[in-house]
């Protein structure tokens, strides 16, 4: 990294000597990510809601359309001049405005996600209207007069929009205005010549729109960050001049940050700038989303979309802790950088981050140092959240500086400091160990108090970097969890859960809101009215126990084939769950892992649970075959006839054959098999031995 050339520095106006490498031509935005989930997602609900009710969407398409013919014939004429003359005019003035701008890859980009989405349309075309015709065929189109459908995606107008979104016009008012006229004007003209309906219309610019994301991420939009310069010149109006600004090569969760230096009064002042850049808005929404969803709203930690409500609310909490009198980075200028940018200025407190020291130098002075810091914030309802190594800093007098309070909260509740508090206590323990990061609380906050927070000290409260320090150190919770179990004898007062669904909870949610559709779409093409008229209820009720006797005597056979006890009715549950799971993988497969999972949460060894299971497969295969052969004599079937393996499953056995082969040939393949299975045989073939020796057990089996 080298200073700009002397013509670029200008001493004599008095601008500031900037060190930085170059900015990158082209960025990608987390923004655009977000937008592309948000389009499938409505494309894909708007295409759900339509084949659940076609007749509903054709009337009031009906209607519109109605409404629209009811309008003076010349102002319909000129909306379809338009839409066919915007169609011709769209590309040749984007191409002569990105070149106008110097922005040549964004042309080639955007010509190519046109092309790109035209050709997805006209695929999409054949294969919904002749590969597989059903419901999504009568969703998107209807019959005209003359017999025949209209289309069901429009290439030429998926192509426009594909091309508008990666040209970029936002901000651009007029061409804005433009382009939103041109689309209006073909999607109108579409419907009213039918040749498309308007769900047709809908779902071909959105086709279009998520194409145009997808190329402007791969490729990148156009970099609009303001240079060290500009952000020096912001800071100096700001009342902060700066004489230096060098960046620094590491950025801090995607934030731009520089090291600046200011002559103050004869003295020379360092400082810490945090630049912020709009195009990084969104970074991390997924996961703030999905923790929202999992998590309690104490718990969740903030997250703001726009560039101004996260730097608002970062100015906002460290105000408010340097406000408390604690140690904290002071914040003296926040600025926004132009349009495309805001920075922070941090006077440089001279410390260290804890995640760059040596443990071996943590003292208990230091150590409660750290713990008064904090306790100062809470004092005044102020939480940090986030207390991870790399935000505590340390100075050569052992006194704790805390830093970065983008996920702080201001009269924060109880649980929110708790929260504080237990990940202090790890990300201390993951570098001075369980004992001596309790008992540095204990001599801070008492030991009451950090008993209390036993149960919150789990990953699900900690922040990421916290997270990522765990998975190096799989056994710190609990550590740390064991210690603090020890300290009061005295009753604590408990914290609520933190987690408001399980993963598993909202996997099986979504499974099951997937297999609801399924079924429906299949039931509503039924005269379940007719079917039942007709059905003999005394088949009905027969085949229905028959098949509960089926779950019974499946049942039967786990518990008669496995060597510890388990309960029935827990076990006749999990079979139940592994017909459910059947609706997403093979038969097989659900029945194998759900039952050895049951096993092994009832106590089972895993090497038993799998081993046990396996034999309850190998039977049930036995008694299958002997049904064949019995209800085949019966049925005056030959054997050559019931045994005849179709083409697919030869070929299958002989993928399995070659695939075990190369796994046994291959050492590494071989060795980790044998590592795999060795327990199973060691450990779980001679108990299943015993099960064999006990007619008892063969019976229930």
């Amino acid at each position: 990294m080298t200073p700009l050339p002397p013509d670029q520095q200008f001493p004599e106006l008095g601008l500031p000597v900037i060190e930085e490498p170059p900015l990158p031509n082209s960025v990608r935005r987390p923004r655009d990510l977000l937008r592309l989930v948000v389009t499938i997602a409505i494309a894909a609900a708007l295409l759900v809601i339509t084949a659940l009710a076609v007749t509903t969407t054709s009337g009031l398409e009906a209607d519109l359309i109605g409404v629209v013919t009811g309008l003076p014939a010349a102002l319909i004429y000129i909306v379809q001049f338009f839409g066919g003359l915007g169609l011709l005019i769209i590309p040749v003035a984007v191409s002569i405005d990105l070149v106008a701008r110097r922005r040549n890859t964004q042309l080639l980009t955007a010509l190519a996600a046109a092309a790109i989405a035209a050709f997805f349309a006209v695929g999409l075309r054949f294969a919904i209207e002749y590969l597989t015709p059903g419901q999504l065929l009568e969703a998107l189109t209807k019959v005209k007069p003359d017999g025949m459908r209209t289309l069901t995606l429009d290439a030429a107008l998926a192509a426009i929009v594909a091309l508008l979104t990666v040209a970029q016009l936002a901000g651009r008012s007029r061409w804005q205005i433009f382009s939103a006229v041109i689309v209006g004007s073909v999607s109108t003209t579409l419907v009213l010549s039918s040749s498309l309906t308007v769900v047709a219309v809908a779902e071909s610019i959105l086709l279009g729109f998520a194409v145009g994301l997808i190329s402007r991420y791969a490729m990148g939009s156009p970099s609009e960050r303001p240079d060290g310069l500009a952000i020096a010149l912001a800071l100096r109006d700001a009342g902060l001049p700066l004489t230096h600004l060098t960046r620094l090569d590491l950025e801090s969760r995607g934030r731009r940050r520089y090291r600046g230096v200011a002559a103050e009064n004869g003295t020379t002042q360092h400082y810490r700038i945090h630049v912020l850049d709009r195009d990084q808005e969104g970074a991390g929404i997924a996961a703030y989303l999905w923790r929202q969803i999992r998590v309690i709203r104490p718990a969740a930690r903030p997250a703001f979309l726009s560039l101004r409500r996260n730097f608002e609310h970062e100015s906002m909490v460290t105000f408010a802790a340097q406000a408390t009198g604690a140690s904290v980075r002071e914040l003296v200028a926040v600025t926004e950088v132009g349009v495309f940018a805001a920075t922070l200025a941090y006077i440089d407190p001279q410390a260290r981050p804890l995640s760059e020291l040596d443990p071996a130098i943590l003292t208990d002075q230091a150590l409660d140092s750290i713990w008064s810091t904090v306790d100062a914030l809470h004092q005044s309802r102020v939480a940090h959240r986030g207390l991870a190594p790399s935000r505590i800093q340390l100075r050569e007098d052992s006194t704790a500086v805390l830093t970065d309070f983008r996920d702080g909260e201001i009269a924060a509740s109880d649980l929110a400091l708790a929260l504080d508090t237990a990940e202090l206590l790890v990300s201390l323990a993951s570098l001075v160990g369980a004992e001596r990061s309790v008992q540095a609380g204990v001599r801070s906050v008492g030991a009451q108090h950090i008993a209390s927070c036993t149960s919150l000290v789990q990953s699900l409260s900690m922040s990421d970097e916290t997270r990522a320090l765990l998975k190096s150190n799989k056994g710190l919770l609990k550590q740390v969890q064991q210690v603090m179990s020890a300290l009061s004898t005295e009753e604590v007062p408990e914290q609520p859960p933190l987690a408001r669904f399980q993963r598993r909870t909202i996997i099986s949610a979504v499974g099951l809101s997937v297999a609801a559709y399924l079924l429906i779409s299949q039931i509503g093409t039924l005269d379940l009215g007719k079917i039942l008229g007709q059905a003999e209820l005394s088949y009905v009720a027969a085949a229905l126990i028959l098949s509960f006797m089926t779950y019974v005597g499946g049942t039967l056979s786990l518990i008669g084939f496995t060597p510890a006890k388990i309960r029935a009715f827990p076990a006749l549950l999990a079979h139940f769950a592994a017909t459910y799971y059947a609706l997403f993988a093979p038969g097989v497969v659900s029945a194998v892992g759900v039952n050895t999972s049951f096993l092994q949460r009832s106590g089972v060894g895993a090497a038993t649970a799998v081993a046990s299971v396996g034999i309850t497969q190998v039977s049930a295969v036995i008694a299958s075959l002997l049904m064949v052969l019995i209800f085949g004599a019966l049925a005056g079937a030959s054997p050559q006839a019931v045994f005849s393996p179709s083409e697919g499953i030869v070929i299958a056995v002989g993928i399995v054959v070659i695939v075990v082969l190369i796994g046994v040939i291959i050492a590494p393949i071989r060795r980790y098999a044998i590592r795999r299975l060795r327990p199973i045989f060691t450990q779980g073939l001679p108990r299943l031995i015993d099960i064999l020796q006990n007619p008892r057990a063969l019976i229930t089996g």
